[in-house]
């Protein structure tokens, strides 16, 4: 059995596809990948704990590139449509299942819905991203998708499809980043690196909001804040994808932070993760994944984010109060932590993964 899985919106959705293909592969089921994003695409050629998962997993792919939406190039994308048609048909045919996200933000997504309508295939929705369901922020859906199979992480993302959106056909799985068998994988990946990477702090930083020198200087705070903690400590620089690189990269060296040295990194979230001590994240809602993963890490919003997205909560918080909102706050969070141990939290008891209610969907054909 095929399942072809349509890559349409953004990274986030490979980290929650990652998860499954353990268990898809435990099926004999094979997944077909088309890439229709450049950014996706890009990420994933870019990202070598991608690569080595689709490997490990015999995880099959292809690009098809189209142009930004336009007017100039409709017509060009008119036609590469028509180019790549028989490609496209040829893995709708032959693919029991489809896989795309749920958010119906992208004409990809709507146009595979459309496809699969009339070719009578089977589709599976899911998220676009890792991040666990959030009722304050709830994902737009077009009435067409709501028959499709859409995966669920817990009850109250349950309530709001079912209830509000009015979907009529859905599987409860939990999240697929607390299964078992994707945890003992990301532990046997990054053996190599426990004893490498003692005392790592990544820092993983958001956009600037507002006063770029702001910004700057809580960088400079925080770092000040954890060499006064221990001054064996590492640290990485992971920049948002949005965010020009290489003038973060001159704005700290000028900065007086007491390391003699720090080094920037374009790993994985997942990586970071499972590599560092502690993760601090600045000005984004990054937290999903370390949360998920029971490792270590603090939530820094500063002031000038907090204005603009206009709320004393960042989405993780609603789960786990675990960001602080001044220096203050987080030199007393940075001063409990003890780096010697790596507390595991449980506090996605409710996600957990449905094992066999994933299967289920499979089982019968």
């Amino acid at each position: 059995m095929q399942v072809l899985w349509i890559a349409s919106t953004h990274s986030g959705e490979i980290d929650y596809i990652l998860p499954l293909l353990n268990h898809l592969k435990k099926k004999k089921i094979k997944l077909k990948v088309i890439f229709f994003n450049h950014k996706i695409f890009q990420s994933f050629s870019n990202t070598k704990f991608y690569i080595n998962c689709f490997n490990d997993f015999d995880v099959k792919f292809l690009y098809l590139r189209f142009f930004k939406r336009k007017k100039l190039s409709l017509l060009l994308n008119f036609f590469l449509l028509i180019i790549y048609l028989p490609i496209i048909l040829f893995n709708v045919l032959f693919s029991k299942y489809i896989f795309f996200e749920k958010s119906s933000s992208t004409d990809s997504s709507k146009f595979f819905s459309f496809l699969c309508n009339i070719f009578k295939k089977k589709v599976l929705l899911f998220p676009h991203s890792v991040q666990v369901f959030s009722d304050i922020r709830p994902q737009h859906i077009k009435n067409a998708f709501k028959l499709h199979k859409t995966f669920l992480n817990h009850e109250l993302e349950k309530k709001h499809y079912v209830k509000e959106l009015n979907f009529k056909n859905y599987e409860l799985i939990g999240h697929p980043y607390l299964c078992e068998e994707w945890q003992s994988y990301l532990n046997n990946y990054f053996s190599k690196y426990q004893k490498q990477y003692n005392k790592l702090v990544t820092i993983i930083l958001g956009k600037i909001y507002r006063s770029e020198n702001t910004f700057y200087e809580e960088i400079e705070k925080i770092c000040n804040i954890l060499y006064t903690k221990d001054k064996d400590i590492n640290i990485n620089f992971k920049v948002h994808p949005s965010m020009d690189e290489k003038k973060i990269k001159d704005k700290i060296n000028k900065l007086k932070i007491s390391f003699n040295s720090f080094n920037f990194t374009n790993d994985h979230l997942t990586e970071c993760s499972m590599k560092s001590k502690l993760l601090i994240i600045i000005n984004n809602s990054s937290s999903w994944i370390p949360a998920l993963l029971g490792k270590p890490y603090i939530e820094f919003a500063s002031v000038d984010y907090m204005h603009i997205i206009k709320a004393k909560k960042t989405p993780i918080n609603e789960i786990d109060n675990n960001t602080t909102y001044n220096i203050n706050d987080f030199e007393k969070e940075i001063n409990e932590i003890d780096f010697e141990t790596s507390k595991k939290r449980n506090i996605f008891d409710e996600f957990y993964f449905r094992k066999d209610s994933f299967y289920s969907i499979f089982n019968n054909n």
